[in-house]
């Protein structure tokens, strides 16, 4: 049974990962996808761990490994996070310094317009 539970959380997790990117309007490339799934593949791996040695009774093993897998996949996690951020901020940048351009280019500029000797 909590094996159908970790389930629906990593698709509902994927679900809202899938929302949150489009109501960002982010786009990711094919490889940041790979990694996301190599993550979710890990973290599911290092969870199904935790249980089973909780369920053999091995409370000391599963903490053992819970603890030193989940902090490869916390630093994982995060290093990932870190990528997708800063792609999506430098592409951010681009839409607003082409924006910004277009507004320059399509905007009449105001010294041309006033006479001589008008302050604006």
């Amino acid at each position: 049974m909590i094996h159908l539970l970790f389930g629906l959380f990593f698709g509902a997790l994927l679900a809202w990962l899938i929302f949150f990117l489009r109501q960002r309007q982010l786009r990711l490339k094919w490889w940041q996808w790979v990694l996301v799934l190599i993550l979710a593949v890990y973290i599911l791996f290092v969870l199904e761990l935790i249980i089973s040695f909780l369920e053999e009774g091995v409370l000391r093993g599963a903490l053992v490994i819970g603890i030193i897998f989940g902090f490869v996949g916390l630093v994982g996690s995060v290093l990932v996070w870190r990528c997708f951020i800063s792609s999506s901020k430098k592409s951010l940048r681009e839409v607003a310094k082409s924006k910004s351009s277009e507004f320059r280019s399509s905007s009449p500029n105001p010294s041309e317009s006033l006479d001589k000797g008008e302050k604006i």
